[in-house]
């Protein structure tokens, strides 16, 4: 059956890491105006959203200044509503 789910930033995350260093999260920079995405979905649909990371670093409250990420390789993990999806590892050159 349909049901109704929030795919806001409140509710999803897409966080980036190099081994242990947490690199970047959508959720450090996140406008309220995108805190909530309620969504009808029908049974097994789905809703392809797109993230972009413009290779920059980020924290909490959103500091500036930070260090840039270098070459090397990340994985990235999304995450809706506490399940998350397998890791994808990635590499920056």
């Amino acid at each position: 059956t349909p049901c109704t789910v929030d795919a806001g930033d409140a509710a999803r995350e897409v966080v980036i890491t190099s081994g242990s260093d947490r690199i970047w999260s959508t959720k450090d920079c996140a406008s309220a105006d995108t805190a909530s995405r309620q969504l009808l979905l029908a049974a097994g649909a789905r809703d392809p959203f797109e993230i972009s990371w413009s290779r920059v670093r980020s924290a909490d409250g959103c500091p500036l200044d930070l260090p840039a990420p270098r070459a090397g390789t990340y994985q990235a993990v999304a995450s809706l509503l506490g399940t998350s999806a397998a890791p994808v590892a990635f590499t920056l050159e």
